[in-house]
């Protein structure tokens, strides 16, 4: 997880405290403790379960709401069944992935965004994970980015990829993962798609 988003947190927080609003600031305390207590329980397993690894995001997800003020709309889709959901995955796989499409698509866009996140079965042991925004797409991202942070780098993205790499070798295993450029009949950005394939693993 970025550490600007714990910071940038923290910051909202005090904001709401300095606004003498105390729903807000107790509904994001609430929840930013919530989140923390997922990801350090999660964090100390190299496998959790699939519905954990979900609640964690939803509860990410929600943070980043209250922060942008709603500027986008989320919807997590399980298919076909809630079967899957006690399946284990590598733990904090999916957060950098949603954290990007938020940050670098969603909030930058002039009408309200949509978020989603499907996972269905693909196959025999494995699960395909999407993470689908209706952003601005890479390459105005990377426009705005060599304007305002030329030297910002995707550390929660590099330190994901790395943790996959041991993974494949540890397990024996082989994570696929694909960046997907969405465009309409114009060849206009519409979004981008990731998608990661992810074999079923055992649980420890």
């Amino acid at each position: 997880m970025n550490p600007h988003f714990i910071f940038n947190t923290l910051n909202a927080i005090q904001f709401f405290i300095f606004k003498n609003d105390k729903l807000s600031a107790n509904k994001y305390i609430s929840m930013f403790s919530k989140l923390i207590r997922q990801i350090l329980i999660n964090s100390q397993q190299n496998t959790i379960l699939l519905k954990e690894d979900l609640i964690a995001l939803e509860l990410y997800i929600e943070l980043e709401l209250l922060r942008f003020e709603d500027m986008f709309d989320f919807k997590i889709s399980v298919e076909p069944d809630d079967s899957i959901l006690d399946y284990s995955i590598p733990s904090m796989i999916l957060q950098p992935y949603v954290e990007n499409a938020i940050r670098h698509g969603l909030i930058h866009k002039k009408e309200k965004g949509l978020l989603q996140i499907i996972v269905k079965k693909e196959e025999p042991g494995r699960i395909l994970c999407l993470i689908e925004d209706n952003g601005i797409g890479r390459e105005m991202a990377e426009e705005i980015r060599q304007k305002t942070k030329p030297e910002h780098q995707s550390m929660g993205i590099m330190i994901t990829e790395s943790r996959l790499r041991l993974i494949n070798k540890l397990y024996g295993s082989e994570m696929k993962i694909s960046t997907i450029d969405l465009k309409d009949e114009k060849g206009n950005s519409t979004g981008t798609r990731v998608e990661l394939s992810i074999p079923v693993l055992e649980n420890n």
